[in-house]
């Protein structure tokens, strides 16, 4: 397949990210989004702090014996997305 493409020229399409264009998005979707969105991430941060810390202290006082990283991070993401749901029910 690469001897296919020696020689031929290779075009990607990028799409531009600028930060007006950042503006002009965040502006559209309005102020519930936006209160939804940073009271999820919040929620998910608190979790993941304090969840993490009980959780390396646990791991460390040999209660879990296989402690790992992602398992937090599944915490975190699962906290997000019922922050994010709960979030839409509030504020219909």
């Amino acid at each position: 397949m690469l001897e296919e493409l020696k020689g031929k020229e290779i075009s990607i399409q990028t799409s531009s990210f600028t930060t007006d264009n950042l503006k002009g998005k965040v502006l559209e979707v309005g102020d519930s989004w936006i209160k939804i969105q940073l009271d999820s991430l919040a929620l998910s941060m608190g979790v993941g702090f304090v969840g993490g810390f009980s959780y390396s202290l646990l791991a460390t006082a040999k209660f879990i014996a296989d402690a790992e990283a992602s398992d937090v991070l599944l915490l975190m993401a699962l906290t997000y997305m019922a922050g994010v749901i709960i979030g839409q029910i509030r504020y219909r």
